[in-house]
């Protein structure tokens, strides 16, 4: 799964890199650097409404219905996520990218945290589906991030990851003329040889904790 993760880069930076590859010029509500990105917070996310690129903040925060209640879901298994009436309207008509640049992932069996960047250290989208819910009297908005099988790096700690998709991959998961086996066909596992992992940090543990402490590594268990 993926419960915690950075954008750690500055918002000149994020910017920039919106405004190269999308022709996105401006943000609302964008704050940042985000060195501990958890579930229910705001998080930055890129939807194409079959003309432009659009960028703003959405809520991890995917609401399901279970026994008559709303339950918090952060993460769908790509491999299924066309077949669950919670996902399959979503992952058809309402797909985003989230924009991070490392998560966290913590060892099944020593419990240690570790973070996952891609080697060149650069920006990148997750997979990802959101929708709007009625809840009571209140209309609110949520999204999720899609996972995977995890890759070699990945494997020697958990087993699953996101879905990372580099820009081409990102811009392609977006378009609208394409079937649903050809979207899912992106969702694989990002190539180990581009991912690098390191440990970090217990205090990421906790999500009140956001410093750039927190991406620096360590060998304090």
């Amino acid at each position: 799964m993926c419960g915690r993760f950075t954008i750690a880069k500055s918002k000149s930076h994020v910017l920039e890199y919106l405004k190269k590859h999308f022709a996105i010029e401006k943000v609302e509500g964008l704050h940042l650097p985000r060195y501990n990105v958890g579930p229910g917070q705001d998080i930055l996310a890129v939807i194409y409404d079959g003309d432009h690129y659009r960028a703003g903040t959405i809520p991890w925060d995917y609401k399901v219905k279970y026994k008559g209640r709303f339950k918090q879901v952060i993460n769908a298994r790509s491999e299924s996520v066309d077949e669950k009436y919670a996902f399959k309207n979503a992952f058809r008509n309402q797909r985003c990218l989230i924009l991070s640049d490392g998560f966290y992932e913590w060892d099944q069996l020593t419990k240690r945290p570790y973070r996952f960047v891609l080697k060149n250290n650069d920006l990148y989208f997750y997979a990802g589906i959101y929708d709007r819910f009625q809840i009571e009297d209140k209309l609110v908005f949520g999204s999720l991030i899609l996972t995977t099988d995890a890759n070699d790096v990945v494997s020697e700690h958990h087993s699953r990851m996101p879905v990372i998709l580099n820009i081409d991959q990102a811009k392609a998961f977006l378009r609208k003329d394409l079937e649903i086996d050809q979207i899912k066909a992106l969702l694989q596992p990002a190539l180990a040889k581009e991912i690098l992992s390191y440990p970090v940090d217990k205090s990421v543990n906790k999500m009140s904790h956001d410093s750039s402490e927190l991406i620096k590594k360590t060998t304090n268990h």
